[in-house]
């Protein structure tokens, strides 16, 4: 199908992966869902959801599938096992969550996380004033219904509390990670409530509070995730912060910088599996290696960071010339999910799905 091309997010679930995309039909915006099948990396099957919406991202939990629109106040419920073919709001295996009585739909949400019977949507931009914005959002998962969505704008507490680009659960505790105001927000599963705050800035002076920069000149957020009691918050042009989950506070931070050391290109996402970071090259400025950290010795070196890290170029694989949006782990692989064409900002698409082995080298040999 011409049309499954330029994904805007991917994951894991099960034995398969799947991948969501917008087009544009006929003057409106249409997502596919493509699901494959790990073990074969084929048997793809496709669900066409017939609704006008742009999405951003997602996640999965409980059978089901939920896609984040970043313009129109809804979320979409796919069931995982989908047959194929059309759908539609309504049907069988797609529902519609519409958030229209408690936010905006220029209110977007950058990603969404799972915890306690709960979704969490990410508060990041309002395009009505080209702004950030601090609304996050619950909504209970069994329910699924408008009545059973609660909101907490986040800048009440502070009002540099907006604009957040990934979110992760851990505990009895969400956490969210900015874009660019260096303000990592910790809040209670529970009550919903009890929000604190980490302060980055002072380990980076590329945050800057009140001050909006181009990504291209700076270390912006990209994604986050937990791991033991640590909280991981990766950065566009290679920085990883790592904070302690259970103090939560200035005095355990790290900072490693330069993590895309032979490479000038920024990087898009990053995802972990089995005690190492991955990160995706940016689509945007035909990056083709993707960097792995182990995460087991973040702390070990102060000094360097080359025994943290391996690079793997891609590019013979399909020439350098195609980006990548985001990826994901499955099966003891990665996936890289096929965004723009790679370079000078070619909007064109491709559907090409890169998939590489995980698994770690074999120990040498000891010398006889």
């Amino acid at each position: 199908n011409s049309l499954l091309k330029d994904f805007a997010f991917g994951f894991a679930a099960g034995d398969y992966g799947y991948m969501v995309n917008t087009e544009y039909e006929s003057g409106l915006q249409n997502s596919y869902v493509v699901r494959f099948d790990f073990d074969t990396f084929s048997n793809v099957t496709v669900l066409n959801l017939n609704i006008n919406m742009g999405v951003m991202s997602g996640f999965a939990v409980g059978g089901y599938g939920y896609i984040i629109s970043y313009d129109s106040g809804k979320v979409v419920r796919f069931d995982l096992a989908f047959d194929g073919g059309n759908a539609g709001a309504g049907q069988e295996s797609v529902s519609l969550l519409d958030l229209s009585n408690v936010i905006s739909s220029t209110e977007n949400f950058s990603g969404g996380f799972a915890a306690g019977g709960y979704g969490y949507l990410v508060p990041f931009f309002d395009s009505s004033n080209y702004s950030y914005h601090g609304k996050l959002v619950r909504f209970d998962i069994a329910a699924f219904h408008h009545d059973y969505v609660s909101v907490m704008d986040l800048m009440i507490t502070n009002a540099e509390l907006m604009g957040f680009i990934a979110g992760f659960s851990k505990g009895d505790y969400g956490y969210l990670l900015p874009v660019e105001s260096g303000k990592v927000v910790r809040f209670d599963l529970d009550t919903f409530d009890n929000v604190t705050v980490l302060v980055l800035a002072r380990y980076d002076d590329t945050f800057s509070s009140g001050e909006r920069r181009s990504p291209t000149t700076y270390n912006q957020g990209v994604d986050g995730f937990a791991v033991g009691d640590y909280g991981y918050f990766t950065q566009y042009y290679g920085n990883v912060f790592r904070f302690d989950l259970v103090t939560f506070d200035n005095n355990n931070v790290i900072l490693r910088e330069g993590l895309n050391i032979s490479s000038t290109h920024p990087f898009e996402d990053c995802f972990e599996k089995d005690g190492y970071g991955y990160f995706v090259p940016s689509p945007y400025y035909g990056g083709t290696v993707v960097v792995r950290f182990d995460l087991t010795i973040f702390d070990s070196d102060e000094d360097s960071v080359s025994s943290l890290l391996k690079e793997l170029d891609i590019s013979g694989v399909f020439g350098g010339n195609l980006g990548f949006r985001s990826g994901f782990a499955g099966h003891g692989h990665g996936y890289l999910v096929p965004s723009n064409m790679g370079s000078s900002f070619n909007y064109a698409g491709h559907g090409k799905v890169v998939r590489f082995d995980l698994l770690t080298e074999p120990e040498p040999e000891p010398e006889p």
